[in-house]
Order: C-alpha cells, then structure tokens, then sequence
C-alpha cells in the first residue's frame, strides 16, 4: 500500500485544452506535505496498530526433570512465505539473526503454521561456548491443545514443550526426551483507546515522503518532475500524469496516477484520496480490520488514506 501511494506523490502532471493556458503551466516547488491513513469507528474501543510491544516470553531448559537455565526473549517478528506463516521470538533483533550474526549469543523459537502442519523450534546459539546450534523441536499435532497463538494483540504462548534434537552422524538426528525446553509467556501489542466517531491517524508515512518536488508543466502537455520527463493532462478537476521509462529488457513500461488539485494564482494544492477498503471484496473490510487492528466487528465506519501537497510557484523564473 504504502508503495502506491508514494508512487503516486512522487510524479505529478496536468493540462487544459489549447487554446487557453492552464493556470497549472509553471514551474512549481514543495512547500509542505502531508497526511496518512486514518480509521473512522462508530463506537469507542482499543485497537493495536504500532508495532511498540511489551512482555516476555521464558524459556526454561530442563535435563532429566532440572531446571539448567532460562532465557528471556521479548522481541517478535512474522513473515508469510506462500501458504506458510512463521512467527520468530528471540533476545536479539530479528534482522540481526536473519542478517546471518555469528558474533552474539542468541535464543530463537520459532513457529511454522502450515495448511497441513503446525510446529515449533528452539535455537540457541552461543559462538563463545561453542554451542553450534542446540535444537529442540516440537509438533502440535502429538498434543491435545495448540500451546501458542498469534493475535492482533500479541502472542501467546502456554507451556509448549520441544525435545532436543541430537545429531547420530551421516545425516541422522534422534530426539531426546530427557532434554527439553518449556516455553511459556506472552509478548502483547501496545493498544490506543480511539474515541468514536474520530478521525484517527494509523499510519504517518512522514519518513517515506520526498525531501522534494520540482514540477514543471509545460503548456504543450509535456513537463518534467526532478528533471524526469513526463506528460500531463486534466480531466475536470483531476490532475493526470505519465512518465515512461525503458525497462532491463527495453521496453517502455509508464506509471500513471492522478490527484484531485486545487489551485490559486501562485500556489497549487494536489489531493489524494483512496478509499482502502476496496482494496477486499465487498464485506470483507470489517473483517480484515478485525484481523489486522482488533476492531470491534462492526464498528467501522471509515479505512482510508489521504495524503496533501502544497506547492508553489517559482516566480524567479
């Protein structure tokens, strides 16, 4: 989502039929950006929309029934790859260890939900001690209750017990029953109370906007954005652009959008506005907010960006 939308912001055009000149033709520049998605609920709540989290999920290594040690992993990440969603837990940053770190100790429990299987995995890793990796696995398909659970408010985890896994050579590995680890504890999202009936920010996407727009719109529909070429056009009150560049393959491949525009004499406002609900098939919106922020079902009234860019006009040349 965020890529369209910048897409979108970062190349810009316009034109009137010609035989008058637009008021758009011009040499414009960026005085202020700004915007975002915002939720609109028709009843008072909690949601989790940050990625700010606070818990702790222990794990505590046994061998035969004693207590050796514990570890604390308070940091969580999920990816999806294809019909797999696997859920990382560690002590260390998880771009880190993703990264390939070898230099710091870490403790990695990891959770693979498939359409056909659910299954976890301890690591620890410790380059000063030499421990290349201790496994433990476990699979919840031999237990009677799922021991973990991914929600919009955090994970949970409950007593999932994982078997060390030891390695018998030419490739064969044999489970320990007599070392294992029992993890147990929850990493929760930081909610916010949003009062019904407001216009509430979710996403700022200050750190993705261009430092800069230098737009200039010629009166023979052609222009340039930062130097870049392009065409423009106007459809009522909508402003058209296109730009086309060759592709690895050189062919010409163009991306195009359009902003609602105010203007007035020397200054110019481009409006961008999307419904993100349309984004789901119809009906389907609540849900995904449900699933995604923990709104209530049926209290949402409103999903949508917005974004404003003023601009004005270079009079110097």
């Amino acid at each position: 989502m965020k890529k369209k939308i910048f897409i979108s912001i970062a190349l810009l055009l316009g034109c009137e039929d010609k035989t008058n000149v637009s008021p758009l033709v011009g040499s414009w520049n960026m005085v202020e950006i700004s915007g975002g998605t915002f939720i609109k609920l028709n009843k008072t709540q909690k949601i989790y929309y940050q990625d700010k989290k606070e818990g702790i999920i222990q794990v505590k290594k046994y061998k035969n029934g004693v207590e050796q040690s514990k570890y604390s992993l308070t940091k969580y990440d999920t990816i999806k790859i294809a019909s797999a969603i696997i859920v990382e837990v560690s002590d260390l940053n998880i771009d880190s260890i993703r990264s390939g770190n070898k230099d710091k100790m870490y403790n990695l429990y990891t959770i693979t939900s498939t359409q056909k299987n659910e299954g976890s995995m301890f690591t620890h890793f410790d380059p000063i001690a030499n421990v290349n990796y201790l496994n433990y696995l476990g699979n919840q398909l031999s237990n009677d209750t799922v021991s973990y659970g991914l929600y919009y408010d955090g994970l949970h985890v409950k007593n999932d017990t994982l078997y060390r896994q030891q390695y018998t050579g030419e490739g064969f590995y044999k489970i320990d029953s007599t070392e294992y680890v029992i993890i147990d504890g929850s990493i929760n999202r930081i909610g916010s109370i949003i009062d019904a009936s407001t216009n509430y920010l979710l996403a700022n996407y200050s750190n993705f906007y261009p430092g800069e727009i230098s737009l200039t719109l010629n009166a023979n529909a052609t222009g340039s954005y930062n130097k870049q070429d392009m065409n423009w056009s106007v459809i009522d009150s909508t402003l058209i652009w296109k730009i086309c560049n060759l592709n690895e393959f050189y062919e010409p491949e163009c991306i195009e959008a359009s902003f609602k525009y105010e203007t007035n004499k020397d200054e110019l406002i481009l409006l961008l506005y999307r419904d993100e609900c349309k984004e789901w098939k119809v009906g389907l919106c609540d849900i995904e907010a449900q699933k995604k922020y923990g709104v209530e079902k049926g209290t949402l009234e409103l999903l949508w960006t917005e974004i404003t860019i003023k601009l004005s006009r270079n009079l110097t040349l």
